[in-house]
C-alpha cells in the first residue's frame, strides 16, 4: 500500500523505505494503481510535474481486473450529461446499479449509482475510468 498523501508527479516521501507501492483507484476503489520512484528529469519531461526533489513519484493508469462489475460499465458513456446539483460521492441515488453516468462540472470526474444506492465518483477520461 502507498503511504497516505502520495501524489503522482510530486516528491517521493523521504521516510519511506520502499521504492514502489500500489493503491486503490477508480469508483469505490475497484481498480489498482501502481506507483514507483522516478528521477526528477523523467518527471519533468511530462507535463504537470510538481517534483522538486531528486526522487519523484510516477503512477501508472488505473487497472481494473476483468470483468468490471456491472454497476461501473455505464450504458451512456458517450452521451453522459452533467450531474444534477447535489450529486456527490456517497450521496444517495437510484436506481441502485442503474449504469447511468453523469459528469461533474469539472468535466474530469464522473459518478454512477453503485449497488449500495450511493454515488461512486472517480476520474473519467471521456470513455473509461481512470
Amino acid at each position: 500500500m502507498c503511504p497516505a498523501g502520495l501524489t503522482d508527479q510530486a516528491g517521493w516521501p523521504a521516510k519511506t523505505s520502499s521504492t514502489s507501492c500500489s493503491r486503490p483507484c477508480g469508483p469505490d476503489g475497484i481498480g489498482v494503481e501502481a506507483c514507483s520512484q522516478t528521477d526528477q528529469a523523467t518527471c519533468q519531461a511530462k507535463s504537470g510535474c510538481l517534483c522538486l526533489e531528486a526522487l519523484c513519484v510516477a503512477c501508472g493508469d488505473c487497472a481494473f481486473p476483468p470483468p468490471l462489475p456491472d454497476c461501473y460499465v455505464p450504458t451512456n458513456a458517450v452521451t453522459a450529461t452533467l450531474c444534477a446539483d447535489g450529486v456527490s460521492k456517497g450521496g444517495a441515488c437510484g436506481p441502485a446499479c442503474g449504469r447511468h453516468l453523469c459528469l461533474q462540472a469539472d468535466g474530469k470526474t464522473a459518478c454512477v449509482c453503485n449497488k449500495q444506492g450511493k454515488y461512486a465518483c472517480a476520474d473519467w477520461n471521456g470513455s473509461s475510468w481512470q
